[in-house]
């Protein structure tokens, strides 16, 4: 790992260096290039890749300026969804696939290997939010450089956070020389960032790393092991957010904040609201609104809730697990939407005093930490656990 982080720094100093020195119209090219070279580690096939897509996403946003939106980013989603679903999801439909046929007594078939190129959920989404966009009328068409930059900007390529086109793309074009304010921030989100994903989420790590082992483990641990983990994994995304924000703004660049002490909040749609912030507003602007929101009644925007926290699930990994996570959300969002909206109805809203947020924050915590062990374990593993949890030990899924 230290290897990995010191070469990384010399390569943002080198990259940072030649910035400074270049004058303000190159410098979007500049950092382009070097978005590329970043990206190329993966190898030639997947740059070739991630050029066709860019390609393919500049031609249908050309079309969707012309005004055919419906025509543009109906094949631009399609197009973009079906190579994410090749990247993430192949090797796990297919192994599901031959699982079955072992089971029939069919011959048993090898699946193709498929490496899913550096970021691709991420690059992904920006590239559904930009075509999204130009069909509002929010932006006009970019050129291919442009495009290319927006999307591959190498501190936020592998993990976010998903910026939009019309916050970024000023910014770069511009080429601004960044402050001594930009350089203080961002440094200071640097190190940050390190010292929560080095020291922090790598400590709780070694305690939360447990639930994997849930019937050799004590229940009082296990409950530790529980928290610890749902620390981990805050440290660890808030910790690369972080470090992206701050190595952005080292060039003049601010891109949005992406998390505000979810687990502080005393309900669901407050901490999503304030949880992995660019994903929350990606998922309810072009999933979730789409899909008809809250328009259409309660019960058409609790199935909206579930198909659009369930598709949440998915974007994070292949697995029935993942699905169950985003469902887990969804229902507990909905079942928080119904109980709000009941309190107006029956005039039983009313600000809560300390001991009832108190009460909400701590249920919603431990909402949110038993989510967590379906995102980390396959689906009857995490079962298994959640029963280690109250104490029954050794209980077997098949």
């Amino acid at each position: 790992m230290s290897w990995i982080v010191t070469g990384f720094a010399l390569f943002v100093c080198l990259v940072w260096a030649v910035f400074m020195l270049l004058p303000a119209r190159l410098r979007g090219h500049w950092m382009l290039l070097a978005s590329l070279c970043y990206f190329a580690l993966e190898g030639w096939r997947s740059l070739l890749l991630v050029a066709a897509m860019l390609l393919w996403v500049w031609l249908l946003g050309l079309l969707v300026g012309r005004g055919r939106p419906r025509l543009g980013v109906g094949l631009g989603v399609a197009g973009l969804l079906a190579i994410l679903a090749v990247g993430k999801y192949s090797q796990w439909l297919l192994g599901m696939s031959g699982s079955l046929a072992a089971t029939l007594g069919l011959q048993e078939f090898s699946s193709p290997q498929w490496l899913a190129p550096l970021g691709l959920s991420y690059f992904v989404f920006r590239m559904i939010s930009y075509l999204a966009d130009v069909s509002y009328g929010r932006i006009q068409t970019a050129g291919p450089l442009r495009l290319a930059g927006y999307v591959l900007f190498f501190p936020t390529l592998p993990a976010g956070p998903i910026e939009r086109f019309g916050a970024f793309d000023p910014q770069a074009v511009a080429g601004a020389r960044p402050t001594f304010d930009d350089l203080r921030v961002g440094l200071g989100r640097v190190a940050a960032g390190l010292f929560k994903k080095l020291v922090l989420a790598d400590t709780f790590w070694e305690l939360g790393r447990a639930l994997k082992y849930a019937d050799e483990t004590p229940t009082a641990l296990l409950w530790l092991a529980l928290y610890a983990y749902t620390l981990h994994i805050y440290f660890d995304f808030s910790g690369y957010s972080d470090m992206a924000i701050g190595i952005a703004r080292l060039f003049g660049i601010r891109i949005r904040e992406n998390f505000d002490w979810p687990y502080a909040r005393t309900n669901i749609a407050d901490f999503w609201r304030h949880w992995h912030m660019s994903l929350t507003a990606f998922i309810t602007e072009y999933i979730y609104y789409p899909l008809g929101g809250n328009r259409s009644g309660q019960l058409r925007a609790g199935i909206n809730t579930l198909i659009a926290m369930g598709l949440c699930g998915m974007w994070h990994g292949s697995g029935w697990h993942f699905l169950a996570w985003g469902l887990y959300h969804g229902a507990g969002l909905t079942i928080y939407r119904l109980w709000r909206n009941l309190r107006k109805q029956h005039g039983l809203y009313r600000p809560q005093s300390t001991w009832r947020k108190y009460a909400s924050w701590l249920l919603t915590l431990n909402f949110v930490a038993l989510g967590w062990v379906m995102f980390l374990l396959p689906f009857k593993e995490a079962l298994s656990a959640y029963l280690a949890l109250l104490g029954i030990q050794g209980v077997q899924f098949r």
